[in-house]
């Protein structure tokens, strides 16, 4: 089983984008998507697109509301601690967003790529190479043994991406795949793919204090770290 995690405050964007993953996967029957949003407006608008979409009708699709936020990371941290996201070893975890695009049948490569010792997979997301992960693919193992921490809600948005890279590879469990992956694109706005949003803005406002935060705990232990 496939579990694709997608915290969202555009509902238009993400439906749009999620249909597209939905077309592209070879079998969309083990795909179980997992959808965070602020507020119930967002909810509502979310569900009522889902029903227009005839292709996403048959689909597992469950949306929930997080709560008032900015940026990635308390969404996240709120699907990854949902009872309802359980499942064996060997199920995927994936973390999506509204800009990030799925080649085709990318559910059969992941599942194929995901193999022990590894249990996460850095891909390859068309932007510039760097020691971050945008699109974070693990194992429930992995999800487990991180304590269901994927991105560390200590901060809004920037840098999350960096702190996982880092902890993932001092567990030696990361299979680094940048280079022989299918390209994941990132449709960002920092890479010309597409015109920064209000969204955007926001998270800008909280670059600076995400990168002081991450000078801090990148001296901290593992274990300090996945508290």
């Amino acid at each position: 089983m496939i579990h694709l995690l997608w915290p969202t405050i555009r509902p238009h964007t993400m439906v749009k984008t999620l249909d597209l993953w939905m077309n592209r996967a070879s079998n969309t029957s083990q795909i179980k998507t997992y959808i965070a949003v602020n507020n119930n407006d967002q909810k509502q608008q979310i569900l009522n697109l889902l029903e227009q979409k005839h292709s996403l009708s048959k689909n597992e699709i469950n949306v929930y509301v997080s709560g008032e936020i900015v940026g990635v990371t308390n969404a996240s941290d709120y699907l990854t601690h949902l009872e309802e996201l359980d499942g064996p070893d060997n199920d995927i975890i994936i973390l999506s967003s509204d800009d990030m695009i799925a080649p085709n049948n990318w559910d059969k490569w992941i599942i194929s790529n995901i193999k022990p010792p590894y249990e996460a997979i850095v891909v390859n997301d068309g932007y510039i190479r760097q020691d971050n992960i945008t699109l974070p693919i693990m194992n429930m193992k992995c999800l487990k043994t991180l304590n269901r921490i994927i991105y560390h809600k200590s901060y809004k948005h920037s840098y999350s991406d960096t702190e996982l890279y880092d902890t993932l590879k001092s567990m030696k469990i990361l299979k680094d795949l940048w280079t022989s992956s299918p390209i994941f694109e990132h449709r960002n706005w920092a890479n010309n793919k597409r015109e920064a949003d209000i969204v955007d803005r926001q998270i800008r406002n909280y670059v600076t204090s995400d990168a002081e935060n991450w000078n801090k705990r990148k001296k901290l232990s593992l274990r300090d770290r996945l508290v």
